[in-house]
């Protein structure tokens, strides 16, 4: 394993500390029976909150002893460009294309059961690589070596990368920022998700107003309401 230790800065207060233990609570409920090891955290477009609730998330349940991996597969826009300004020569690209062992490419990190695979150097094609027989290689490994992996991925109204990466893992979970997507927007979204057979098992609102927090925190949590969401819009579409 990479000796070198990626830092994660906890900055959060005590209300998006709340809000991630009732997003966890709520993955755990609906993984009693499926026993889901692998999550992609999806969003429509870009700036949507996806790579910050990836590590929120991570971090939860590896404070809670759960060994994770959080994989960057946003081949075209590394986490370490966006969020852990770090100067990382290998990760996931350059294990599926060159010969080097899955140690060469994991990173340790500050916080204890938090591991990481940067995206690596850039490749031509990164949807072909994430459809290759070598990733579905790379997904047995870690299946083998962590409790949860956790995927960044790419935002799906841009590349087809993040519907192939969703597609493959076992549950996803759709971020959406308030105010930003529209119902219309959100239902073709839902249909092309159903198509590319992603297993969306939520939906993250994010950037939500305080007030408006509390407010729907007191009925419900986000996460469950958006879980009702994607039911009530399967429902409509029978």
């Amino acid at each position: 394993m990479v000796t070198q230790e990626f830092q994660i800065l906890n900055q959060s207060n005590a209300i998006v500390e709340e809000a991630f233990s009732f997003l966890k609570a709520n993955f755990n409920f609906s993984n009693v029976d499926k026993q889901y090891k692998s999550l992609a955290i999806i969003s429509s477009n870009p700036k949507e909150g996806k790579t910050t609730i990836a590590m929120n998330l991570s971090m939860n349940f590896a404070n809670d002893g759960v060994r994770t991996l959080l994989v960057d597969t946003d081949l075209r826009k590394p986490i370490e460009a966006k969020k852990l300004n770090m100067d990382v020569n290998k990760g996931l690209s350059n294990y599926l294309t060159e010969n080097l062992n899955i140690e060469d490419v994991i990173l340790s990190s500050n916080i204890d059961n938090l591991y990481y695979i940067p995206s690596g150097s850039t490749v031509s094609s990164p949807a072909a690589l994430l459809s290759s027989k070598n990733f579905e290689e790379f997904l047995k490994v870690i299946r083998l070596k962590y409790e949860l992996i956790i995927f960044d991925t790419p935002a799906i109204s841009s590349v087809v990368d993040g519907y192939i990466m969703a597609s493959k893992a076992d549950a996803a979970i759709l971020i959406i920022k308030a105010g930003e997507v529209g119902l219309p927007k959100l239902k073709r979204v839902k249909e092309q998700l159903q198509k590319a057979n992603v297993n969306v098992i939520g939906v993250v609102l994010n950037s939500v107003e305080r007030s408006e927090y509390r407010k729907n925190l007191e009925s419900y949590d986000y996460f469950s309401k958006g879980f009702k969401f994607i039911k009530r819009m399967k429902k409509q579409n029978r």
